[in-house]
């Protein structure tokens, strides 16, 4: 008897009929990140996939698209570990939601502007540090709405990325003892996008960039306070909390160099579908 093999590929909206939906079990279409779109769920993962964890120094790795990730109860988040692991893990106050919202696909945690998480102890930057996030912005109602901070847990220096605005989220680093406040946006930039900041001690500066594209630096002079914690989606007070929503947060101990940062952008763009190109692992 013949055999009939059916292949999907990236551009294909429809299965040439390989089984009956009510067999179907999974579909892996060939675009590389191994998501089932049969709706069972049965994501996949491959060692050839580009992870963080290819990059020296990766401090913290936050992703909603790993839902063994996130500990919660009918949809609320309680914990959210860290796979870099270093075993940062951030625990929730209010309901952070699971499950009830995604981009591209995949899931995302949510907040509704009354919660936040906060890591568990102490977050040492180093003087060299880095961040990119992933997160959309819904609504700003105050200055200090902030999508992270480094608070002072023992004391200062501090720092929160907060909107710069009353409505608009602008991105603004706003510090105790470690530089100079900037607004890096003259409008609201709130996404989704790439989060990006490199705090570079060599050349005292922290270089602000949104979706790969710089936004200038500021003059960066202390590092935070080794002993204080970090703070997502509130400000240092933990008292001001935007509404929106983070796929992905990651943390480096180093200042990322320009080809590092690029392969992360890359990797993040592509798959939470803020790019419709897959780059080179060079970014180029």
């Amino acid at each position: 008897a013949s055999t009939t093999r059916s292949f999907t590929t990236v551009t294909s909206t429809v299965r040439d009929n390989p089984v009956r939906n009510s067999d179907l079990k999974g579909w892996w279409k060939l675009d590389g990140n191994l998501k089932d779109s049969s709706g069972n769920n049965r994501h996949g993962d491959g060692a050839f996939i580009w992870k963080p964890t290819t990059v020296s120094n990766l401090k913290l790795w936050l992703d909603a698209a790993d839902t063994s990730s996130l500990t919660h109860s009918s949809n609320a988040v309680t914990q959210w570990d860290d796979k870099s692991g270093n075993g940062n893990t951030m625990s929730a106050t209010g309901n952070p939601s699971t499950g009830t919202r995604a981009l591209n696909g995949i899931n995302v945690v949510d907040f509704d502007g009354d919660d936040y998480f906060e890591s568990s102890s102490a977050y040492p930057t180093g003087n060299d540090f880095s961040f990119i996030m992933v997160a959309g912005i819904d609504s700003i109602n105050d200055t200090s709405d902030s999508i992270f901070s480094i608070r002072q847990e023992t004391g200062e220096p501090s720092f929160q990325i907060g909107p710069g605005d009353t409505s608009s989220f602008k991105i603004e680093f706003k510090q105790t003892s470690m530089g100079t406040d900037k607004t890096f946006a003259a409008s609201a930039k709130h996404g989704p996008s790439l989060y990006e900041f490199v705090f570079n001690d060599s050349s005292d500066l922290l270089e602000v960039f949104l979706d790969g594209t710089t936004l200038g630096t500021t003059p960066y002079t202390a590092a935070p306070n080794q002993g204080n914690k970090i703070t997502i989606f509130a400000n240092r007070n933990k008292t001001k909390f935007p509404d929106g929503f983070v796929a992905e947060m990651i943390g480096f101990t180093s200042a990322l160099s320009t080809s590092d940062r690029q392969k992360i952008e890359n990797y993040l763009a592509v798959k939470w579908g803020l790019s419709s190109t897959r780059l080179g692992e060079d970014g180029t």
